[in-house]
């Protein structure tokens, strides 16, 4: 059967996202509204697909970041994403995979005026024993200096009932929602344009008291314009009268709704609004037919005093289960430049 690898225009959007949504653990980060957001934060943007026949088998969103000297890396974010098989042999040979390696020489094609040292890809995928077999080119991969995307999550199936989904919440979690409740807390689904200030000040409240950093607020409408605005993500507000207790964006994409931000305000604390409006957002996943709630990133198992630990706990009062992904690995394209790259970015996070 014929296959060729192409450069996916605006005419095949909804071509390009219903791939992506066919497929188990849906990744957002591959969506076309994502990419969108990438070109207006001021990266370049490449859709690459593989065509056989007349059927979209794999497909990688290529981000362009920019580096030092004219030089640049390309980026892929939970992909590249292949056509799932019933072949666990394929799977097990994801860096092999026939697919991949045609979507890795046509990237590095199309943008080789832009010197790229390296290509990271972060595959939504368990199993890293598995997947570093294979021929020379899956075993020339190196493990990345850090993952972009949140490593372990925590994942709630969503087919279970209400009932069952509270059950199986830890009991202290079940008892803030319905404390919340008794005092009054609502929660309403925001209007982007009208609350995106709202959320931007409880996050930044947040932020500060919490000690870790966000994204400016043109990173938030951003997401606004072109998940809001498609109907892909929504924004969630808790409110106990006029006060605004916590806020939080949610994106509904393929199976799975995902927790991406969120914040509290110090007076919402003792009325566990936080608590609420994610039983809000989970309820809403389960009415528009998800399969999966991911609560977006946790703190490694057996980490002591990792930074994510007090948000850890709040996420396991809600159930669902561990989920570890591979992390990011690098194609090196100039091997000797791409070590100046990794010790100057390790002297770097040594002196900060």
């Amino acid at each position: 059967m014929e296959r060729s690898v192409v450069c996916v225009e605006e005419e095949s959007r909804l071509k390009w996202n219903d791939f992506f949504i066919r497929q188990p653990y849906t990744p957002f980060l591959e969506s076309w509204e994502w990419g969108e957001i990438q070109k207006k934060e001021g990266r370049r943007v490449k859709r690459l697909a593989v065509i056989e026949g007349d059927a979209m088998v794999a497909a990688a969103h290529v981000i362009i970041h920019e580096l030092p000297l004219g030089y640049s890396y390309l980026y892929i974010p939970h992909g590249p994403v292949l056509a799932r098989t019933d072949t666990p042999q394929e799977d097990a040979r994801f860096f092999s995979n026939t697919y991949w390696k045609d979507l890795l020489k046509e990237s590095i094609r199309v943008t080789q005026k832009l010197r790229p040292l390296f290509v990271r890809v972060e595959p939504k995928r368990t199993g890293v024993d598995l997947l570093m077999g294979g021929d020379e080119d899956g075993q020339r991969y190196r493990v990345a200096s850090r993952s972009l995307q949140p490593r372990v999550t925590r994942i709630i199936d969503l087919t279970a009932t209400e009932e069952e989904l509270l059950r199986r919440m830890k009991p202290k979690t079940r008892y803030n929602i319905k404390l919340a409740e008794r005092h009054g807390v609502t929660v309403r689904e925001g209007n982007w344009e009208k609350d995106l200030d709202t959320f931007f000040t409880v996050l930044s409240e947040t932020a500060r008291r919490s000690r870790f950093s966000i994204f400016p607020r043109e990173h938030y409408r951003h997401i606004g314009e072109e998940l809001g605005g498609t109907g892909l993500a929504s924004l969630f507000i808790a409110e106990y009268q006029t006060t605004t207790l916590a806020a939080i964006i949610v994106v509904f994409f393929g199976d799975t709704a995902t927790y991406l931000h969120g914040g509290s305000s110090e007076c919402g604390r003792p009325l566990q609004a936080s608590h609420l409006i994610q039983w809000r957002a989970i309820k809403e996943a389960k009415a528009r037919g998800k399969r999966f709630y991911d609560l977006w990133g946790v703190a490694p198992q057996g980490e002591k005093g990792h930074a994510w630990q007090g948000i850890t706990r709040f996420k396991e009062g809600f159930g669902g289960r561990l989920v570890e992904w591979i992390g990011a690995f690098d194609y090196p394209l100039h091997p000797l430049l791409y070590r100046m790259y990794r010790l100057a970015t390790n002297a770097r996070r040594l002196w900060r």
